[in-house]
């Protein structure tokens, strides 16, 4: 990982001193040696400016992320590299210019590349500056807004279920996110409640018209159904249906544990009774497959 600290009055590109070269084996306290031999204080080692001729592009004209500038010479790790970790941690006080100068910069040498990008943006700044610029360029621009719902494009989270497989996983997510913070939980009530969340999520996906597979229509059947409602639901299905299994493990336990693993997952779902939520994941303006297709540019 290279770590990018930030100071104050950084020009554009970030200074990479000489000395963050050559230090190959001297750490940050000169009297601490860290050697590639002992493990003891880690093995990691200052990059010397051979190595990093070998691994990243120096020179004037430079295709790739920029880290920074060696001897006046910009210094960027190439996009197609295998050989170095392209993790990069920035760090500076509010003002230091991480966004300006560092992730800009990046932005820009992407847009030169004709690269998709994903970026989180909580403030929503980089997509009011870049957002115009991004789509002058070609660039399919999205956005992903839940702190203002009503100007976001939509994203429908089970467009993703394909089959019993990625229905596993998405009710794994969803249970794993809506834990109580600091909570362990309770075994037996998560696995029963994701169990029901499994099934419901493979009903929609298979039974119901496309325009109703949302998680609005699965909600509405968790809330609107009692335990014997339920049986009866999925009664009706063929033996072979992938919900059925699912479904088959949640209803072994007693009609009052039921009822309880029902309340659960509704407590667990209940931002979906709002209705900006609702519209916000009905369907899908958002393709997350379209970055390793085109230019396309996703704000989160």
């Amino acid at each position: 990982m290279v770590i990018c600290i930030l100071y104050n009055n950084y020009c554009s590109h970030i200074n990479c001193h000489n000395s963050f070269l050559n230090k190959e084996k001297q750490g940050i306290n000169n009297n601490v040696k860290y050697l590639k031999d002992n493990g003891t204080h880690g093995t990691a080692n200052w990059m010397d400016e051979e190595e990093a001729k070998q691994l990243l592009n120096i020179g004037n004209r430079v295709d790739g992320i920029i880290y920074g500038a060696l001897n006046g010479k910009n210094v960027a790790l190439p996009f197609d590299t295998w050989k170095f970790n392209k993790n990069v941690a920035i760090f500076g006080a509010p003002g230091t210019g991480k966004s300006r100068f560092y992730l800009r910069t990046v932005v820009c040498q992407l847009v030169q590349n004709k690269k998709s990008m994903v970026i989180t943006d909580p403030k929503g700044e980089l997509m009011r500056d870049l957002k115009v610029f991004l789509e002058s360029q070609g660039y399919d621009v999205k956005v992903f807004n839940l702190v203002n719902m009503k100007n976001s494009h939509r994203w429908n989270p089970l467009n993703e279920v394909t089959d019993d497989l990625s229905a596993q996983v998405f009710s794994q997510t969803i249970i794993d996110n809506t834990k109580p913070v600091g909570s362990k939980g309770d075994e037996f009530w998560e696995k029963g409640e994701q169990n029901l969340l499994k099934a419901l999520t493979l009903y929609v996906i298979y039974e119901l018209p496309e325009s109703e597979r949302n998680l609005r229509e699965m909600y509405s059947l968790l809330a609107g159904k009692d335990v014997k409602e339920m049986d009866r639901l999925f009664s009706a299905l063929p033996g072979d249906h992938p919900a059925k299994q699912p479904y088959k493990l949640f209803s072994q336990s007693a009609d009052n544990v039921r009822s309880g693993m029902i309340i659960g997952l509704g407590t667990r779902l209940q931002v979906f009774q709002n209705q900006l939520v609702q519209a916000l994941t009905e369907t899908s303006d958002i393709d997350l497959s379209a970055p390793a297709k085109n230019h396309a540019h996703i704000f989160v």
